[in-house]
């Protein structure tokens, strides 16, 4: 009950603004809607949000349902093939894997952005993007692997084809 006495509240304020004939009243009614507006603002009221024309008390349902960390790497990953923006996240997921696996997260991630790994570099060699993907997911494996997750630069020796 309370949102909708405000509401009429500011819509009659706004009306007297725009309907009336006097310049007095005019203003009065613009700072007394500035006085409103403000006490909103600073006592944390919130006035319902208008989706799609009409006056909604919750927020709309999504029509898409919540994507899964999985799924959302596949579209990424489909994206890549493509564009030069979804490859660097790409290529910045796979610098946080080896960042996750080092002892000290943001130096080593700081580290591979400035001076890319070989898992990194293959994955922008030269050929197909998926097929590279592929090898720099097998490199990024096998240094974890190799090292127990101890590993900071990720420059193993061994790359599998």
């Amino acid at each position: 009950m309370r949102g909708r006495f405000e509401v009429l509240l500011v819509v009659s304020f706004i009306l007297i603004a725009i309907l009336s004939g006097s310049y007095a009243v005019r203003w009065f009614s613009v700072v007394a809607l500035g006085a409103v507006l403000a006490l909103f603002l600073f006592s944390g009221g919130n006035l319902p949000v208008l989706y799609r024309g009409l006056l909604a008390r919750e927020k709309p349902e999504r029509s898409q349902k919540l994507l899964s960390d999985f799924e959302r790497t596949v579209r990424l990953v489909q994206k890549a093939k493509g564009g030069r923006t979804a490859r660097k996240l790409v290529a910045d997921r796979i610098a946080e894997m080896y960042a996750m696996a080092s002892d000290d997260y943001n130096q080593t991630f700081r580290r591979i952005q400035s001076e890319p790994n070989r898992a990194i570099r293959v994955l922008y060699g030269e050929g197909d993007f998926l097929d590279n993907l592929e090898k720099s997911l097998e490199i990024v494996e096998g240094d974890i692997d190799e090292s127990g997750g101890s590993r900071s630069q990720g420059e193993g020796s061994s790359e599998r084809s």
